[in-house]
Order: structure tokens, then C-alpha cells, then sequence
């Protein structure tokens, strides 16, 4: 079966004063994983939920290919949802709970054994089918409810934070499993989660989410090397990025960032595309985790460690200023106290430089 392309164009949906999606334009291609990520509230089940055809947008175009679904019944997408409770029939055996959306869509009775031997093959679930669901583990259920949607060879799949009610170890292997799935099935793909780990390991591309609003699309390494505003580059990542607050000055030709607690030099390029950029000197300095250097001598701020956060591999200290505090991604070979006081750096090359007040990206 060919891959569809899924456009969506200014696409709204109210409910009573709260406009859950806000004009999103969003086009995933034939075949892709696209991951929609942002917090609890953003409109991403909501969006989610218009592709299914479960909701009927208030303004915009949704196309499958170039046919335009806004008026097709959810059973005209040929469409298949995958929702966080599984959704399984408990009275049902997992072959009837695979077989029914296949027969309300009239399968003949030898392709529907056909392809659900297949896919339970497929997701090593061929010996569950004679269980009810109360008999199988969280994974197994999780399978069951994928096997159930591939089956009915949708031309898009649709998955709601399917990972969120499975333990750790299992997130991390389904994850896996599921991306392996898709790449074989080569079936455009639409992943909600508010995981952002899930997101960047999962997805083809990534679009960011925040108040009915898409603020960044991209590949998961594009979204964290460049971010588009503070909100992306603060939502992608583990731990988050630092921030602080600032004001841009400029003596003698050369320019600083004054965030009270220290004063940092920029360097003159990044210096003047911000100043070709910024609408107010006031700004925002901000920096990953691993891209600020403890015990450095040059250009070295003072901080003390609050809190020791060891990880196995590697360890995250979270230090104090005076008005500011980040968090640094060290080495766990190295030994840090809590209260002691250390010398901090930051890498010039990985500065990141936000307007203050638009929040959106300079530098």
C-alpha cells in the first residue's frame, strides 16, 4: 500500500473560550514518523483527535494526499488510533479484540486470520491470542492494541502517549520496538507524547507545541542544537537548558552581558548579529548543561554546589549564584561536596542568545 501525505493548513478548534489548536500548518510526509511534543494542555491529543476525524476543526483544511477529510466520517479516514489504555475489549479474547475493527470494515473472513496471524508474528504476540486482556502484561496489552490497529491496514497511524502507563525498562524496549515496527510498515505516522526522550529517539521529525501552537518543527538534533525560542530550547533536553536573565552593554567596541550575578564577554560575532536582531537590550543568556566547565581557569565565574545529583556515568551539580542557579553535566569520576565553592566557564561556541522579550532566538 502507497504511504499517504497528511497536510494540515490553518487548522482551529475552539471549545467554548479555549482554543485548544491555533492555526497549526503542518505537513508530514509519506511514510514519516512525526512526533507531536509539548506539555499536558498544549492541543496535541486535540490536534490528534481532528486528524482522527473524532473532532471537526472550526476553521482550516485537513488532505489526505489531495483529498480534503474535514467532512469524512472518522470510518472514511481509514485511520487507526492507538490510545494510552489500550482500549481492548476485556471480555474479549485478543484475536476477537483484533478481528472486530476488521470485520465492521468487511474483510473477508480468510484475509482477517491472515493478517492477524501476521501481525501478532510480528509483535510476538501469536501465542496470547486466546487470552483476554486481564491475563496479559502491560507490554503485551500495548502490543495487542498496535496489532489491532495494523491490521486494518490504515492509511495513517495515530498513537496517544501509547508508552505513558508502561514502566521505565519496558518504555525504553517498546520505544524500540515501535520504531522498528514502523520502519518496516512504512506508514505515516503521527506520535503524540509530552516525553521529550521519547520524541527525539522515536521521531523522523519533531514538532514542538504550546498553546495550540506549533513553535518549532524539526529533527530532534536540529530542535536541540538550534532551537528556535526559549520555550523549545528549554523543552528539549535532559536536564533543561540554563537561562539567565540579562542586559546587553557596549564599551570601547567590544560588548558584555550583565545577568547581575556575573558579566559575561561575548564574542563579536554573535555579538553584532544580535544587536542586527534585538528590539531592547535586554536579553536572555542561555547554555546546556554539558556545555559549562567546572574548576575552569579562564573566564571563570564563582558558584557553590547546592545539590549532588549522581547518575551512574555521569553526575549533574546544581549550582548557586547569588540571583541565579543552572545545573552542569560532569564526569562521575570527579568528586564534588555539597557547599563547596568551584569556578565555573562557559563554551563560547555553545552560547545561545534570546530576546527578552519575544523569547525568540538571536544568536
Amino acid at each position: 500500500m502507497t504511504a499517504t501525505k497528511l497536510t494540515i493548513e490553518n487548522i482551529t478548534k475552539k471549545f467554548a473560550k479555549v482554543t485548544a489548536v491555533d492555526g497549526v500548518n503542518l505537513a508530514v510526509k509519506p511514510g514519516e514518523f512525526m512526533v507531536l511534543l509539548g506539555p499536558s494542555g498544549c492541543g496535541k491529543t486535540t490536534l490528534l483527535r481532528l486528524i482522527a476525524g473524532l473532532e471537526k476543526p472550526d476553521g482550516g483544511t485537513i488532505r489526505f494526499d489531495d483529498r480534503v477529510a474535514n467532512d469524512m466520517l472518522p470510518k472514511a479516514r481509514n485511520v487507526a488510533m492507538v490510545f494510552q489504555d489500550f482500549a481492548l475489549y476485556p471480555h474479549m479474547t485478543i484475536f476477537d479484540n483484533m478481528r472486530l475493527p476488521m470485520k465492521n470494515l468487511g474483510f473477508q473472513k480468510d484475509k482477517i486470520k491472515e493478517k492477524i496471524l501476521w501481525a501478532a508474528k510480528l509483535l510476538e504476540i501469536d501465542d496470547l491470542l486466546n487470552r483476554i486482556p486481564a491475563q496479559l502484561s502491560g507490554g503485551q496489552k500495548q502490543r495487542a492494541a498496535i496489532g489491532r490497529a495494523i491490521v486494518r491496514e490504515p492509511k495513517i497511524f495515530l498513537l496517544d502517549e501509547p508508552l505513558a502507563n508502561l514502566d521505565a525498562q519496558l518504555r525504553m524496549k517498546m520505544r524500540v520496538e515501535l520504531k522498528e515496527l514502523q520502519r518496516k510498515l512504512q506508514v505515516t505516522t503521527v506520535y503524540v507524547t509530552h516525553d521529550q526522550v521519547e520524541a527525539m529517539s522515536m521521531g523522523h521529525r519533531i514538532a514542538v507545541m504550546k498553546s495550540g501552537k506549533i513553535r518549532q518543527i524539526g529533527r530532534g538534533k536540529d530542535l536541540y542544537y538550534h532551537p528556535a525560542d526559549k520555550f523549545v530550547a528549554g523543552f528539549i533536553g535532559a536536564p533543561s537548558m540554563n537561562f539567565f536573565e540579562g542586559e546587553l552593554s557596549e564599551k570601547g567596541g567590544k560588548f558584555t552581558v550583565d545577568v547581575g550575578d556575573f558579566t559575561f564577554p561575548l564574542p563579536d560575532e554573535m555579538a553584532h548579529m544580535a544587536v542586527k536582531k534585538m528590539r531592547e537590550s535586554k536579553l536572555i543568556l542561555g547554555i546546556r548543561p554539558e556545555d559549562i566547565h567546572v574548576n575552569a581557569l579562564k573566564g571563570s565565574v564563582g558558584a557553590r554546589v547546592e545539590s549532588v545529583e549522581p547518575l551512574g556515568t555521569e553526575t549533574l551539580l546544581h549550582l548557586k549564584f547569588n540571583r541565579h542557579s543552572a545545573v552542569v553535566r560532569v564526569s562521575a569520576k570527579k568528586e564534588y561536596s555539597v557547599g563547596k565553592k568551584v569556578n565555573i566557564a562557559f563554551d563560547e561556541d555553545a552560547i545561545h542568545l534570546f530576546d527578552g522579550k519575544s523569547e525568540e532566538i538571536l544568536v
